[in-house]
């Protein structure tokens, strides 16, 4: 994808510099503007399931801040209030950043990263373990456990029919919900210590079954984008576009697209270089001198132009 940015820049460059534009320059020019718009297309799709992603993420965390808040007021925990007051400036220094479209900031965050936000969490439950009960802390994890359901159950209703993914998942959470039942039913027995156990097993499992179920969802609908794009252009990429799509296989498209993308700019060079080989008379060394071809690459092109007849003949002369 690299490559074919900048052979694009290098093409854009020597159309830049025409003074007079031929049939084939205006040609060339719609092809390469036509390219420009793919990879653009690609890149915002890759950015968009960046976006998802890290608004998902800052979700995931300040549900489970808000449950901690709400344990810290219930149960009069004034000795953790400063501890939370620093999760909360961290995520709602993220949250801004969102709402104001600047997710590239909360990857390149300097001073602190979800990481960061997911340390303070973990290190403000632990000392909350200790404070409160087992009851008081089951009912704690069941709190945040709950708030992440539905959002769980929309990631995995947002997944194909035909992705894997959602079978794999929708058995995970078979088995998270399995030790939400078991804490609901040690409570119900006042086997506390026990519920406390299955309770944040149940909420690890869903905060971890959250953060895979973004990362699916997000590709399916990025997939699904670039299906579309492929199909709307009618781009020629060596794999199954449809089974890309149901699957959510972004990696498989993108690389298709961007070997079809790149085969395409290797064909625009060669029409670039038989142009620039017809201005110089058929002089190897002089386009070489002229232009941005190194003569190795020359030469390359020129096997490749005279075995599609693109040349008529190659002549070699020694200088004396």
């Amino acid at each position: 994808m690299v490559e074919a940015i900048g052979d694009l820049e290098r093409e854009i460059d020597e159309l830049d510099n025409e003074i007079d534009i031929s049939k084939e320059d205006s040609e060339l020019a719609a092809e390469t503007a036509r390219r420009v718009e793919l990879l653009y297309d690609v890149l915002s799709g890759l950015r968009e399931q960046q976006a998802l992603i890290i608004e998902a993420d800052i979700e995931r965390y300040r549900l489970w801040l808000d449950g901690v808040s709400r344990a810290i007021r219930k149960h009069g925990l004034d000795e953790l209030t400063g501890d939370r007051d620093e999760v909360e400036r961290y995520c709602s220094t993220m949250e801004k950043l969102v709402d104001g479209g600047r997710h590239e900031r909360v990857i390149n965050n300097d001073r602190f990263t979800l990481a960061t936000i997911d340390n303070k969490l973990r290190a403000v439950d632990e000392k909350m373990r200790r404070s409160l009960d087992h009851e008081a802390h089951t009912r704690m994890c069941l709190g945040v456990y709950e708030s992440l359901l539905d959002e769980i159950h929309e990631s995995v209703a947002a997944l194909s029919e035909e992705n894997p993914r959602r079978t794999s998942h929708a058995s995970d959470l078979r088995t998270v919900k399995q030790h939400l039942k078991d804490a609901t039913a040690a409570l119900d027995r006042d086997a506390n210590e026990k519920a406390a156990v299955e309770a944040r097993t149940a909420l690890a499992g869903a905060q971890m079954l959250h953060y895979v179920l973004v990362r699916d969802r997000s590709d399916q609908r990025v997939a699904e984008r670039l299906a579309a794009i492929i199909q709307d252009t009618g781009l020629n990429v060596d794999c199954d576009v449809s089974d890309c799509e149901a699957s959510g296989d972004v990696t498989t498209l993108i690389n298709g697209m961007a070997e079809a993308i790149g085969g395409e700019v290797k064909l625009s060079k060669e029409a670039r270089l038989r142009k620039l080989l017809s201005e110089h008379d058929g002089d190897v060394i002089r386009t070489a001198e002229a232009t941005d071809f190194d003569l190795p690459s020359i030469l390359d092109h020129l096997e490749q132009l005279y075995s599609d007849d693109q040349i008529d003949k190659i002549v070699i002369e020694f200088s004396t």
